[in-house]
């Protein structure tokens, strides 16, 4: 088992338990992964590490960028709710880090349960991007990729028993 692993675990378990809440939680950026180009993908995240990290390891191998939201590190479903991950969050953020010199296909990919907080309409017209509606689970991201669209399935929110 790798250092690093050992640490994703232990940060899981505080997190889960509530300790250091606020203290999980990501410099809000565009993170470039592997060799990125213009027609890379760029997904949408909170800059809870969490979730951050349940994405970057769904994209493992996979050449992309992230960009995260200052959601006050929490998670993306319940930052759209409170609203920090949001429209205005969005158009803010894709100027401030210049997205469209960065991407140019004019493409973005929000979680499924962000849509609360996001109006794709809005960004289209204030920022000119087209704002794609993903899985749920960052687990379905490749299978997503390959589809090019979010299955039934994939937009249906379960909870396990361990969840």
């Amino acid at each position: 088992m790798s250092v690093l692993y050992e640490v994703d675990i232990r940060v899981r378990y505080l997190a889960r338990m509530g300790i250091n809440r606020f203290g999980h939680s990501l410099k809000p950026r565009l993170y470039a992964l592997g060799e990125t180009t213009k027609q890379s993908l760029v997904f949408f995240t909170a800059n809870y590490a969490l979730r951050f990290n349940a994405l970057r390891s769904s994209l493992n191998k996979i050449h992309c960028y992230i960009l995260v939201l200052d959601a006050k590190a929490v998670d993306v479903w319940c930052a759209a709710d409170a609203g920090s991950f949001g429209t205005d969050e969005m158009v803010d953020r894709i100027d401030l880090v210049e997205l469209s010199e960065v991407a140019s296909h004019g493409a973005v990919v929000v979680p499924q349960l962000g849509t609360s907080g996001v109006a794709a309409h809005e960004v289209k017209r204030r920022m000119s991007f087209n704002v794609e509606y993903g899985p749920v689970r960052a687990s379905n991201i490749v299978e997503y990729m390959k589809g090019g669209k979010a299955t039934l399935e994939m937009r249906r929110v379960r909870f396990d028993l361990r969840e």
